[in-house]
């Protein structure tokens, strides 16, 4: 049997993977007059039904005197929110003790700790990365304890669906990687159409794209749509036009797969036909300056993307940010995009369970989220995020709102590999190297093949 590949799900698409080596941060414990004000709140520790203070904000009565290591895949500069977010725990919570680790490559040192008896208390994984742990029994089923319960109306129901695994509650949303359609305003009235009224449907999106490309010398200069031709994106948008077809990809039980019926064949026609008949995007996509993107280049007058081209504008090319705009994904049937992210999960076995529940808590409440989300392209997973300055922002809102018309990756252990199947098939297609049909057939096959493996 082929070894198992889990990775960490999605870096957001715009945001340079953020790498750094291995080091360990020891925040002490301090303002121990501090911790014992708070402690004097009382309740019981989250694993025995504490109460949670505001936006989950944990209220124990008493911590042990243990060191929790929590494993984050985040170097800087997402490092220093969280040392600062677990210095502030320590401060607030000794004897107990937290200590912060960033390491890489994440999944790879993951998988040798736990496999090694020697795994974290709390870390962070990708969306695709929470059913190999949790399949190994090394994630923690949240659903029996009642900060938890409490915490969940808070949080977009489709974030919470994600973090289940074979019907166990295994991870709480930390950020949101969610993908909405972003444009140049300036580059549609030049085309003669209106930015205000940004298409709606994907025939509309067609027309449009079509008036926005521009060649020179028969040298594409400018993509009209920023089309997902290859890599993680291309599955991406596949799967998601399917489902927008109005047809499921997996069976309910993730046995088979489904993606191979007149919505798969409509959606990969699509991206198909976006490159080769209506040639609004090609292998010559010239590339940006380093350091910019193709919405700020003006290479690109439309893609689909995380926060990330937006955030960028504001940082290196804030004259561009005026004449940038955001707005849902074009639908078919129905309207879906993407929702990857990262997720916090607890040990099954972790030094103290209701302490672990309870940071894990801490790190996803609300007032923590803008510092991360901005710095991840993300948006807040929690419904009370709504109101704060990162997310309402108008640019920014675009993505928040999209949560809730949002399909995240099945949580099964071979997904991952999944992913690279259709990712080969897609591509091959989108460069005629397949036909559509031989193309899912493909991708169909490659696909039972790991849905059979147990």
């Amino acid at each position: 049997m082929a070894r198992q590949r889990v990775d960490g799900g999605h870096t957001p698409m715009g945001h340079p993977t953020q790498r750094g080596r291995t080091r360990r941060v020891v925040l002490a414990t301090g303002a121990a007059a501090f911790g014992a004000a708070l402690a004097a709140c009382g309740g019981a520790q989250a694993g025995q039904g504490s109460a949670t203070g505001g936006a989950g904000e944990p209220v124990s009565k008493a911590r042990p005197a243990v060191t929790l290591e929590y494993w984050s895949r985040w170097g800087l500069p997402t490092a220093d929110v969280e040392n600062k977010r677990v210095a502030e725990w320590n401060a607030a919570n000794g004897p107990t003790k937290v200590e912060r680790t960033s390491i890489d490559p994440y999944i790879d040192k993951l998988n040798a700790a736990f496999a090694g008896g020697a795994g974290p208390d709390v870390y962070t994984v990708g969306g695709s990365g929470m059913a190999n742990f949790a399949g190994k029994g090394v994630g923690l089923n949240l659903a029996g304890y009642q900060a938890v319960q409490k915490e969940i109306p808070d949080f977009f129901p489709s974030a919470i669906e994600a973090s289940k695994y074979q019907g166990k509650h295994i991870a709480m949303p930390y950020i949101l990687d969610v993908r909405a359609m972003i444009f140049r305003k300036d580059l549609m009235r030049d085309a003669g159409l209106d930015p205000a009224k940004f298409p709606d449907t994907w025939e509309q999106l067609r027309d449009a794209a079509r008036r926005l490309t521009k060649r020179e010398g028969g040298a594409l200069a400018r993509a009209g749509f920023d089309v997902p031709k290859n890599g993680w994106n291309a599955h991406d948008l596949f799967m998601l036009l399917t489902e927008m077809g109005g047809e499921k990809t997996f069976t309910q039980d993730l046995s088979k797969p489904t993606f191979n019926g007149p919505a798969g064949r409509a959606a990969l026609q699509l991206m198909v036909d976006l490159v080769n008949k209506d040639q609004v995007d090609g292998a010559d996509q010239p590339r940006p300056p380093s350091g910019s993107n193709g919405i700020i280049a003006g290479t690109h007058a439309i893609t689909w993307n995380s926060a990330g081209p937006v955030n960028t504008a504001r940082r290196a090319a804030p004259e561009v940010l005026a004449n940038i705009g955001t707005a849902p994904i074009p639908k078919l049937a129905q309207r879906w995009t993407l929702l990857g992210g990262t997720w916090l999960m607890a040990n099954s076995k972790p030094k103290d369970v209701g302490t672990s529940v309870d940071l894990l808590l801490f790190l996803t409440a609300a007032k923590h989220a803008d510092d991360i989300t901005s710095i991840q392209n993300a948006v807040p997973p929690r419904k009370s995020g709504a109101t704060s300055p990162y997310v309402t922002e108008p640019l920014i809102k675009t993505f928040y709102d999209a949560v809730g018309h949002a399909w995240a990756y099945p949580n099964h252990a071979y997904y991952t590999d999944i992913r690279e199947v259709i990712v080969t098939e897609v591509t091959a297609a989108i460069k005629q190297e397949k036909s559509v049909q031989a193309a899912l057939d493909d991708a169909t096959r490659g696909t039972q093949d790991f849905l059979s493996r147990r």
